[in-house]
């Protein structure tokens, strides 16, 4: 919504403050000692400022004159697609194609040293946070991934930025990624401000695994501003609700402070019979949480599996982990859930880029996204905090299991506080807003599922977690449910998503019949399965 700034207004409310030509907004914001919460104060930023970057103070509120809306910022890498402007190592042979409208610069392999790329033209990067570029390849090696290392360079040649390293397996492959300047975990001493960002030289772009032959398009070297002074983004992570609920007192706590935060859950383990399993959140606890509109639900996958490692090339279960996960969040109205997705282990692979894209999720803490966060950089187990000196969105994560005890607790709620005299907490909502009209626009498409897991013999229930969501392919299949592992009372929730063919529960039992869209809650009596 615009908002009608009246100038009257600002010649009489003291609490609202004009930064002038003569100053900048850091003496604005110094000058003003009497913030608190019941007198705030708003500092309107006319044109003339826009590089600068300043800290966040509580109960300040700044605008930019030119941009209410605080939408993300975007400027072309100027001469990217200039052949002059790069270093090309001895094994490209370069070239800029034109395809469908859009200039590319296409790298195809022809050796095996000097693999890496320089950009030597850089512009001031004073007001920038990052840098987003698209890359699309096809990697046919079955023996290797490829990986993309990126650096930033000063003048004297000195390496001031920590790599970004992304790995990618066998397949097509298209992705974005951002790539922060305003943060490093290595080097923060030049985050601080000792570094001239208006001398920074070079990036560079190092490519491993590649091979003769292989062709690499790059393009949308873009350069992103985001809020110029540090916002701090609220994660914890898992379903555990750690001893004596602690999750869910830090939770209320932060409620209590109205700071936004995202619960990233796991969604097998959502505890739909709260006497069974006390420490898993129930749909109820979790809808409550979503409706005070502070903590947000999102995905963090089905099972929390390693995509990297033990799904890199299983597309069925890949998907399954999708829609799996997807089917129990849009049941209980979770909306966010299906709209954002956190990565298990920061894990990817290709079929999971592919299956997240197809159903409009937008995805935080991995650079294969077009979201400006940083990565995290606050930790509980850190005794200094690390302020974003040049602005931008900084992240903070915790588990469970760092909060055991109330000691722990009290640890946590206090860091959190000291972090947020610095950092302005923002939302996704922000973050939502921040993308509109720029680069992506965050609209997300509804996508019906194809697939959760088609039935080929026997089925051992146990294995996902008594939680199935299963298409029996057109014919009637049967289910054979072991009775190993399990308990007196434990209750399971199976769905069939077939279009045709019914599954037969538990034959040795009570022969239950589940026909196409219906679903079947049943209960363990010790020796068989029964319906509720």
């Amino acid at each position: 919504m615009m908002l009608n700034w009246n100038k009257e207004i600002w010649k009489n409310d003291k609490n609202v403050v004009v930064v002038q030509k003569n100053q900048t907004v850091q003496q604005v914001l110094d000058s003003i000692t009497d913030a608190s919460e019941t007198n705030k104060y708003l500092v309107l930023v006319p044109s003339g400022h826009e590089n600068e970057y300043f800290d966040w103070k509580p109960n300040v509120e700044v605008k930019f004159l030119d941009n209410l809306e605080e939408r993300w910022q975007l400027n072309e890498l100027e001469g990217w697609d200039d052949l002059d402007n790069w270093d090309i190592g001895d094994i490209f042979t370069p070239s800029i194609e034109n395809i469908q409208g859009e200039n590319w610069l296409k790298l195809t392999v022809t050796g095996t040293s000097g693999r890496s790329i320089y950009f030597r033209q850089c512009p001031s990067f004073l007001k920038y946070q990052g840098l987003l570029v698209t890359i699309k390849f096809t990697n046919k090696t079955t023996s290797q991934n490829i990986n993309f290392e990126w650096r930033i360079f000063d003048q004297n040649s000195s390496y001031i930025k920590t790599a970004i390293l992304e790995e990618f397996g066998v397949g097509e492959h298209q992705v974005s990624f951002f790539i922060p300047f305003n943060y490093d975990t290595y080097h923060l001493s030049h985050v601080n401000g000792q570094f001239d960002w208006e001398n920074i030289s070079s990036i560079k772009v190092t490519l491993g695994g590649i091979e003769a032959g292989d062709e690499i398009l790059f393009k949308d070297f873009k350069l992103v501003r985001t809020f110029p002074y540090p916002c701090l983004f609220l994660r914890t992570d898992d379903s555990s609700l750690a001893s004596n609920y602690n999750r869910v007192r830090v939770l209320h706590e932060i409620e209590r402070r109205k700071i936004p935060i995202i619960w990233a859950i796991i969604a097998k383990d959502i505890n739909w019979e709260f006497e069974l399993n006390n420490n898993l959140p129930t749909p109820e606890m979790l809808q409550e949480f979503q409706s005070r509109g502070f903590v947000s639900i999102v995905n963090h996958s089905f099972s929390h599996p390693n995509f990297c490692d033990d799904l890199q090339d299983n597309e069925k279960d890949t998907l399954f982990e999708v829609e799996a996960s997807r089917y129990i969040f849009e049941r209980l109205g979770l909306k966010d859930a299906l709209r954002w997705w956190v990565y298990p282990y920061g894990s990817t692979n290709y079929y999971l880029q592919k299956y997240l894209k197809e159903f409009g999720y937008k995805s935080v803490y991995n650079s294969r996204n077009v979201v400006p966060l940083c990565l995290p950089t606050f930790s509980i187990f850190l005794e200094q905090t690390y302020n974003l000196k040049k602005g931008g969105i900084a992240t903070f994560l915790f588990h469970s299991y760092d909060i055991g005890s109330d000691e722990e607790v009290e640890s946590l709620l206090n860091r959190i506080d000291n972090i947020l005299q610095t950092h302005r907490p923002i939302s996704i909502r922000d973050i939502e807003r921040l993308m509109n009209n720029s680069y992506e626009k965050f609209s997300p498409r509804q996508t019906q599922p194809t697939l959760y897991k088609v039935l080929d013999s026997d089925f051992d229930m146990y294995f996902y977690h008594k939680q199935l969501f299963l298409d029996p392919n057109g014919a009637d299949r049967n289910i054979n449910v072991q009775p190993y592992e399990l308990r007196f009372g434990d209750k399971a929730l199976i769905v069939n998503v077939g279009s045709s063919g019914n599954l037969i529960f538990d034959p040795s039992g009570l022969n239950l019949s589940i026909q196409p869209g219906q679903s079947a809650n049943v209960i363990y009596d010790g020796s068989h399965w029964r319906h509720i």
